[in-house]
This record gives structure tokens, sequence and C-alpha cells, in this order.
């Protein structure tokens, strides 16, 4: 590059500045184009590592509606086994001693405290069920009418009543009706204890009857003419088939004649 100055006159040039200044700037080689994209470096980056993928939670089916139920019940099954019902202790003591009752039922709830004289001594028998239930059967059947057993405990009974395997027995004409306590017994009791009705009475009413109303379906047994409503005492006890043919029968009268035993 050179530079060519031009000064207004000879005397200027130290002075002066030139008018015009004409610089040749030696002509600069065009930049090389950029390599074709092909010949560029590629900076390669390492691959990305993959984003960490979110384990889905698999739900199984739901269970059949059986089986939920069947789940449903063994978790409330701890819960019943937890429930635990109260027991209670009794304690009997002699009746000499009231005194000691308030006191120790203030020990703990589970014990009560009960008197000898409110405790109900529940008496056995020894008789079978045939002779106690009552059957539709007819006379002739030997469910309802046989007995082939007797029993050596003794009740304490009343004057006109029968001790029978610890219970007692009466006949009154009360029409189907027994006292408090006692209700109808079967023939088949009545045939074990007839004959020992004799020297006895009516309980309190004399029957209009002769069939004797038990609490079998069909009345198979009578008093005789001898003792049919009389006051008596008996002179013989009821008799099978007696009372003018009392056999399958059912009167049912007022004061029809009724066996009854106590409970």
């Amino acid at each position: 590059m050179f530079e060519v100055r031009i000064y207004s006159s000879p005397h200027q040039r130290s002075h002066l500045a030139p008018l015009k200044t004409f610089q040749q700037q030696q002509p600069q080689k065009a930049p090389s184009p950029p390599p074709p994209p092909q010949q560029q470096k590629q900076q390669v980056l390492p691959p990305r590592p993959p984003p960490p993928q979110q384990q889905q939670q698999v739900l199984p089916p739901p269970p059949p509606p059986q089986q939920q139920q069947q789940q449903q019940q063994q978790q409330q099954a701890p819960r019943r086994r937890r429930r635990r019902r109260r027991q209670y202790f009794y304690i009997i003591l002699p009746q000499s001693t009231p005194a000691l009752v308030p006191l120790l039922n203030t020990i703990d709830y589970r014990f009560q405290i009960v008197l000898m004289q409110q405790v109900e001594i529940v008496r056995t028998t020894t008789s079978t069920t045939p002779y106690l239930t009552s059957s539709p059967a007819t006379c002739s059947s030997t469910v309802a009418t046989s007995c082939n057993t007797t029993t050596s405990i003794v009740a304490s009974c009343q004057s006109y009543e029968v001790s029978w395997n610890n219970h007692c027995y009466y006949l009154d004409g009360s029409g189907g009706n027994c006292t408090i306590g006692y209700s109808r017994a079967t023939n088949a009791i009545l045939g074990c204890i007839a004959t020992q009705f004799v020297t006895k009475t009516y309980r309190s009413k004399i029957s209009d009857s002769c069939c004797v109303w038990a609490a079998d379906t069909y009345e198979c047994y009578g008093l005789t003419d001898d003792n049919c409503n009389n006051a008596g005492p008996f002179t013989a006890g009821p008799v099978f088939g007696g009372g003018r043919g009392c056999i399958n029968t059912q009167q049912r009268l007022p004061a029809q004649l009724t066996f009854c035993g106590s409970n």
C-alpha cells in the first residue's frame, strides 16, 4: 500500500494537511469460502441417557364378588373374636350370713352372691321319655298305655295325691285344667299308678264324667260306677277301658275328670 498526498503550495507541505490522500490498498485475498457442510467437523456429543422410565404399578384385577365377601368376612372375623362375654361366678352362702351379700357384691361385678334360700334345686326323674310325652296314638298302642318301670324316689305330696317318680299326681273334675305348677299327665303314667288311687279323693271338685282326660289325644282310662262322680275315697283306681267304655274317646265336659301331674 502506498500513499499520495497533494499540497496547495510547496511551503505548506510541512504544516498543511494534504488536500487529498489517495490510498491504494493492495488487493486482499478474498476469504476462502467455508468448507462444505460435509467437511465441517461435526461435534459429536455423547448420546443423552434415556429418561428413567417410570415404573407403572400394575394393579391386580378386582376379585369376584364371592371372593370379596369372603375377604370381608375374614376381616370381620377377628373383630368378632375380640368380643368377650362377661362371665359371672355364683357364690352360695348360708341363710345365716345375709349381711355379707352387699359387701361381697361390691368387690367385683363378676361375683354374684346368692343365698341358699334363693337357689332352686332341680329335681331329676328316672322315668323314660314316652311316659312324659303326650301321644296321638290310640289306646291299643303300647307307646301310649304300657308301663314297665317304677321308681323308689318318693316326693312330698298332698293326701289326695299319688307320689311316683319324684312327681305328684291327682284326679279332679276340672274339665282339663290343672292347678299352677301342674299339667295333664299321660295315660302311660296313669297306667303305672292307677291302683295307688285307692283311698284317694278328688282334689277339689267332683267330676261329671267317668273317662279320664289325660295329656294324650285319646282317653283310655275311666273310673268304675262305684267311684264315678263320687266324692270318695275311691275304692278302686281308674281302669283301662273302664267308665262305661272309656277307650279311644274324646270327652270334653266342663267338669271332665282330669289327670294332672307336677311339672
